[in-house]
């Protein structure tokens, strides 16, 4: 198993949000298109089933989102004028786009004290 995979298999997934990553460095984030599955699960549950269960609910809400949402259509709905001007350039605003996931570690969790 690769580092990475056993990385993965030990972070809890937070959620994130849909953005748009802007040649100038700026970032629009689209904050009402995204998953929020930290608050979800009972602290009380062994880690490593609050990480198997964050990631399932994830990958099922990020699924859902992509159903519900045309992630470029509601870029506009915030950002128009950022998202002409990258078609004004000849650039396609979904080359900008991204979605921005966190995770979060067992230790870093018990630092935050929540």
């Amino acid at each position: 198993m690769s580092l990475l995979l056993r990385v993965r298999r030990t972070l809890i997934s937070v959620g994130g949000q849909l953005q748009f990553r802007l040649p100038d460095g700026g970032t629009c984030e689209c904050y009402w298109v995204d998953v929020d599955t930290y608050k979800s699960f009972d602290k009380a549950l062994p880690w490593s089933e609050r990480v198997n269960r964050t990631a399932e609910v994830g990958l099922r809400d990020f699924e859902a989102l992509q159903e519900r949402f045309d992630f470029v259509a509601e870029g506009r709905v915030g950002f128009a004028s950022y998202l002409d001007a990258l078609v004004a350039h000849g650039r396609d605003p979904a080359d900008s786009m991204c979605f921005v996931w966190y995770v979060l570690s067992e230790d870093a969790e018990k630092a935050l004290k929540v």
